[in-house]
């Protein structure tokens, strides 16, 4: 989460969602689509600068698209795109091998943000290391594991914006000192506090408590390099052993409601019609006797962000579920660095 935060203070698309989450053109002036979808001429924003001072032009957008495209993890969202060319100097084009309905969407991710064209003449971890971009903000400093400090851009495009001179985010893993810190006034907004904490924060007058309904997926996520998890009997014991609805009410205090597809409820082409699964533990105990040898055990570990209160909560939840199956879970509680290094590629 800290990390979306922060690249939007810096870096900015081409679209971006308003707050009705409709699609309005940002650094982009304008798009014209062929009659057929397959050719797009972007008219970028005059007046936009890098937090540099120096000026945004259409070799920037070019650069920036053409090294998204062949990003190895986000370059399938632009699979479509054959080409992305400079026209002049405040016109790209864009031609796609079939028509494209959704290229707006595509063109307002976070990771199709503009940045200067050959990354400013430095290289790739140079970048990395003092980023540059159109935002409202600009990059200041970086203590890792304590705080990521950002300066008002003074070039931002946007007149009598950003409002604030500094922007500091502090790494607070820890829900209860985050909300401590909040109400000492060492901090002045937290964002996700633990959902236990909220009858005490809404009865607190000092602060403003904000809820707001958002399409975000929780799941448990299995490496299928590992044995045991290829055997499909083995994946769907899993998914019928965990009562969704305890996760619910222990872990969100029923503020959530249980997911059947990734396409969840606020997003285009969600099915309501698809259902979680009902628990059944009686099932899934069928299942591993199924497909485990006698006499062995099926024992995996899960690893979770520690400090989270709600995510320990959700994964003593599993752990007991999947116990009541016949599996043996340990879990194995990490930092977001390290959670990331144990991620399968």
């Amino acid at each position: 989460i800290l990390s979306s935060h922060a690249v939007t203070q810096m870096f900015e698309p081409l679209f971006k969602a308003d707050v009705e989450g409709k699609l309005e053109p940002w650094l982009a002036e304008s798009m014209k689509a062929s009659p057929d979808r397959k050719t797009f001429t972007v008219t970028i924003r005059k007046g936009v600068k890098f937090s540099d001072g120096k000026p945004m032009t259409s070799a920037d957008v070019v650069f920036s698209l053409e090294t998204v495209r062949k990003s190895p993890v986000w370059g399938i969202m632009f699979e479509l795109v054959e080409s992305v060319k400079a026209t002049g100097p405040d016109t790209v084009v864009i031609k796609t091998s079939k028509p494209a309905a959704k290229l707006e969407g595509q063109l307002s991710l976070p990771f199709a943000a503009i940045v200067p064209k050959n990354f400013g003449g430095e290289s790739e971890e140079e970048f990395a290391a003092n980023p540059i971009g159109t935002g409202p903000f600009a990059y200041a400093s970086w203590k890792r594991g304590e705080s990521l400090t950002f300066e008002k851009n003074k070039y931002y495009w946007k007149p009598g914006l950003p409002l604030l001179d500094k922007l500091v985010f502090e790494m607070v893993p820890d829900v209860n000192s985050r909300d401590s810190q909040l109400r000492a006034n060492e901090l002045d907004v937290i964002a996700s506090p633990d959902w236990s904490q909220l009858p005490s924060m809404e009865a607190d007058s000092s602060l403003h408590v904000g809820i707001y309904k958002a399409s975000i997926l929780d799941s448990l996520g299995l490496n299928m390099k590992q044995p045991l998890f290829q055997n499909e009997k083995i994946r769907e014991a899993i998914n019928l052993a965990i009562d969704r609805e305890g996760i619910v009410k222990a872990a969100l205090f029923e503020h959530g409601e249980t997911a059947g597809s990734w396409l969840m409820p606020g997003l285009e082409f969600h099915d309501a019609a698809i259902k979680a699964p009902a628990q059944d533990v009686a099932k899934a105990k069928e299942l591993v006797a199924e497909a485990v040898q006698e006499g062995a055990e099926p024992t995996f570990q899960v690893s979770l962000l520690k400090g989270q209160t709600f995510t320990t909560t959700v994964a003593q939840i599993i752990q007991s579920n999947l116990a009541e199956a016949g599996f043996t879970v340990s879990l194995r509680p990490l930092d977001e660095s390290a959670m990331n290094s144990v991620l399968p590629a």
